[in-house]
């Protein structure tokens, strides 16, 4: 999964950066309980980060002293979540895999046909929902506004699938940005990669070329204009033998003086075709014979071209 997602990302033109697990603890503990560490080897590294967002912050400073102002990041890697007051094992803390996407600066820049704008909320909203469209039903996912005030969001909504937190995306709060000497906007997504059960219908799955050929029928009825087409392919499907694997319309067609006042034409393409054999002519043009008698009877329809 995580290789699939750095693809992604990629593809939408962020740039992946890895900043060290360790960080100071009073920038840590803006976003959770700091995990010390035993022996640290000075202050800046004295504790185990509880988010990507601070690490990524920094990173966005070195790239504005740098000159870079409009940037696409995306790191990933782990975060610990202090679970008591004290550590004296590791089932005091937890360890949480985290993708973090962040965006700053200018969206596009004014040409002849466009118009310089910045990054918003809107945009990383975009990015989240995009990524996650390979895992997961989007559709299906809750978005709740964080009303609680927080240190490091100025807004923020979480993103939750059932009753599992997914993820977080908001606007880093001016004063938390600050203290990495950044005075540009800048938005920041966590997704929580642990919480993430991938959909099986989401999965890409090969599907090798036919061996047999497919034989192709197409009709055309004169229905009344109230009949929908969702009802008729239901029907002709339901009224069919597994040989016809798809039903498509093709074209619709209104007008009084040649279907008649209240009517249209609907025209139909069905294909046949079975995975372990040839068909013959014979057999599909029984089956497609039997569709055309059953559609006439049920919608009172009347066959064009005959």
């Amino acid at each position: 999964m995580v290789n699939s997602m750095r693809s992604v990302l990629i593809g939408m033109g962020f740039n992946e950066i890895m900043n060290n697990s360790l960080q100071p603890a009073d920038i840590t503990a803006f976003t959770g309980v700091p995990v010390p560490v035993m022996n640290p080897l000075n202050a800046e590294m004295s504790v185990m980060r509880s988010s990507l967002i601070q690490g990524a912050l920094t990173t966005v400073r070195n790239n504005l002293n740098a000159g870079e102002k409009d940037l696409r990041l995306f790191e990933y890697g782990d975060i610990f979540i202090k679970k008591g007051e004290s550590i004296n094992s590791f089932d005091d803390f937890e360890e949480v895999t985290v993708v973090s996407m962040l965006i700053t600066g200018k969206a596009t820049h004014k040409t002849w046909n466009e118009q310089e704008r910045d990054f918003d909320f809107y945009d990383l909203k975009g990015y989240f929902k995009s990524l996650l469209e390979s895992y997961l039903v989007t559709a299906n996912l809750e978005h709740v506004y964080k009303t609680e005030s927080d240190p490091v969001f100025e807004y923020a909504i979480e993103v939750y699938s059932g009753e599992d937190k997914i993820g977080v995306i908001g606007k880093i709060n001016d004063s938390f940005s600050s203290l990495f000497d950044i005075e540009q906007s800048v938005f920041c997504a966590e997704l929580f990669v642990n919480c993430i059960k991938r959909n099986k219908d989401k999965l890409k799955k090969y599907n090798p070329l036919l061996k047999y050929p497919k034989i192709v029928r197409d009709f055309a009825f004169i229905f009344d204009s109230e009949v929908r087409f969702d009802e008729i392919s239901g029907f002709i499907r339901k009224n069919s033998s597994p040989l016809l694997k798809k039903v498509a319309l093709f074209d619709l067609y209104e007008n009084e003086k040649a279907v008649g006042e209240g009517k249209r034409s609907l025209a139909f393409t069905l294909e046949f075709y079975d995975l372990n054999r040839t068909l013959t002519e014979d057999e599909v043009e029984k089956e497609f014979s039997a569709i055309i008698q059953k559609i006439t009877k049920k919608f009172d329809a009347v066959l064009r071209g005959n």
